[in-house]
């Protein structure tokens, strides 16, 4: 718990896990698993439906949060006003034209925009979650899809509510009752809730170069053994090395990408030599 998907290791694991792992499997593979499941659902489909609909608009959003922090202050509200449509746009299916911030709301009572998350949150998995024929593995899988729409739901619905109160919908109000100060402090505090929320779900779909790589090069993810740094055990030179042996790693090194590879650019066109390891050129013409 508490760890990022590159955290988690089977050293160290303790006897009644592994006994726990043994009984589910088997559990798994002589039952539920034995046969066709029943319930007839396209898991894949469920579980794709919630990504696509969310990865590059989440992105949208970071990004024009992002490009604020350089913008003058004059030029915030029409920014926050730029997020809010997207905003806006993204939840849109699930916006009720009956939930309207009551009079003089506070961004510390949002409670009346609770129909609209609940409609966000569980349009994927209500019909999903009345079928009786799901498995135990597959009550799992719609748990997962569930919880995870609930938190995407939470920061966008809760993001779009405050915008509604602070009138940065045009449509309603020509103006803000924000100003100066308080819009930077709204434009870092919704950033921060973005990033952190997609620091969270860690979808593969956001793991590349940035910037994006030049004509002449290709978007690497390092793999054994091809990293800056040797990891901890046998390398090509010395396959009989301990994997107690650190090969020297300074793992405060930013460019140490063994415990969390980072993709980056190589060349795929001579000239190779960029200053690392000579494996770039063993990856360069693959």
């Amino acid at each position: 718990m508490g760890k990022e998907r590159w955290g988690p290791r089977l050293e160290g694991i303790s006897k009644e896990d592994v006994d726990t792992l043994h009984v589910e499997l088997k559990r798994a593979l002589e039952g539920e698993w034995g046969s066709t499941p029943k319930s007839g659902v396209d898991w894949q489909a469920v579980f794709s439906v919630v990504s696509t609909r969310y990865a590059e608009r989440l992105e949208i959003v970071r990004y024009l949060l992002r490009s604020l922090s350089t913008v003058p202050r004059d030029g915030m509200l029409a920014g926050l006003r730029q997020v809010h449509r997207q905003l806006t746009a993204t939840l849109r299916p699930y916006l009720l034209y009956s939930v309207r911030p009551p009079p003089r709301a506070q961004t510390s009572d949002l409670q009346w925009m609770v129909p609209v998350w609940v409609h966000c949150a569980m349009t994927h998995t209500r019909a999903v979650e009345v079928n009786t024929e799901l498995t135990r593995s597959e009550r799992l899988l719609v748990r997962a899809v569930r919880d995870t729409s609930k938190d995407i739901c939470r920061v966008l619905v809760g993001m779009w509510a405050e915008g509604k109160i602070h009138k940065f919908d045009v449509e309603e109000s020509p103006s803000s009752n924000m100003k100066g100060t308080s819009l930077k402090q709204l434009v870092e505090n919704w950033k921060t809730r973005i990033e952190d929320l997609m620091a969270w779900l860690d979808w593969s779909i956001w793991v590349r170069c940035e910037p994006a790589c030049g004509y002449e090069e290709m978007c690497y993810m390092p793999q054994w053994p091809f990293f800056k740094h040797m990891p901890p055990g046998p390398t090509p030179e010395n396959p009989n090395k301990t994997t107690t042996e650190d090969n020297g790693r300074d793992r405060s090194n930013p460019d140490d990408d063994w415990d969390r590879p980072v993709p980056r650019c190589i060349r795929r066109i001579e000239p190779f030599d960029n200053g690392e390891h000579d494996w770039t050129f063993e990856i360069g013409i693959i």
